[in-house]
C-alpha cells in the first residue's frame, strides 16, 4: 500500500541521515544539508576541515550549566548554524555558496582571527556558561558573541527589570 512505502522512504531518508551525522563525531550540528555542503565547500576550494567551523561546533554548556542548555540554544538561535570563514578566502566561499542548491539557509560569517581582544563577560551572562573549544578563531569568536550575551535570571519578576536578559525557561 502506499501508505508503507512512504513510511519506509521516509525511514530511509532518516537513515541516510542519521549516517551522515555519525561521520561527523566532533560537530553537535544536526543539519545534514549543512554537513553535506560544508564538506564539499572543502573539498571543491581545498579547505582543511579546521578553517570552516560553525559557531555550535565551538562551543558547548558546562557540565554543571546544562539545565540552562536549551535556553541558551534558543537565545543563541541559527547563530549555531553559522559558518566561520576566515576573512582572506570569504569572497570565494560567497561566490560558491551562492552558485549552488545548499538545500538548506545558509549563513556565513567573516572571522578575523587577528583581533583577539580580551572579552569579559556579562556577570552571570550565558556566555559565562559555556566551554570554548581551543580553536584559532576563539577568541575572535567571544568577541563577536559578546553582543549576544544575556543576563541569566531566576524568575520573570528580574526578567522584567533586567535588560538583555534571560529565564532557564528560555524566555528572553
Amino acid at each position: 500500500n502506499q501508505q508503507a512505502i512512504t513510511l519506509k522512504d521516509k525511514i530511509t531518508v532518516l537513515h541516510d541521515e542519521i549516517q551522515e551525522i555519525e561521520k561527523c563525531p566532533d560537530s553537535n550540528i544536526n543539519d545534514t544539508n549543512l554537513l553535506l555542503m560544508r564538506k564539499a565547500l572543502i573539498q571543491d576550494l581545498q579547505f582543511n576541515e579546521h578553517e570552516l567551523m560553525f559557531i555550535g561546533e565551538m562551543i558547548d554548556v558546562k557540565d554543571a550549566e546544562k539545565a540552562w542548555q536549551g535556553a541558551i540554544e534558543r537565545a543563541l538561535g541559527g547563530l549555531k548554524t553559522t559558518l566561520l570563514v576566515p576573512k582572506d578566502r570569504y569572497s570565494m566561499v560567497t561566490q560558491w555558496v551562492n552558485a549552488r542548491n545548499n538545500k538548506t539557509h545558509v549563513r556565513l560569517q567573516v572571522v578575523d582571527s587577528n583581533k583577539d581582544e580580551f572579552v569579559r563577560f556579562k556577570d552571570n551572562g550565558f556566555l559565562g556558561k559555556l566551554t570554548w573549544k581551543e580553536h584559532a578563531y576563539r577568541d575572535w569568536l567571544k568577541q563577536h558573541l559578546h553582543h549576544f550575551d544575556m543576563q541569566c535570571v531566576a524568575d520573570t519578576k528580574i526578567l522584567d527589570k533586567t535588560p538583555f536578559s534571560m529565564t532557564q525557561q528560555g524566555l528572553i
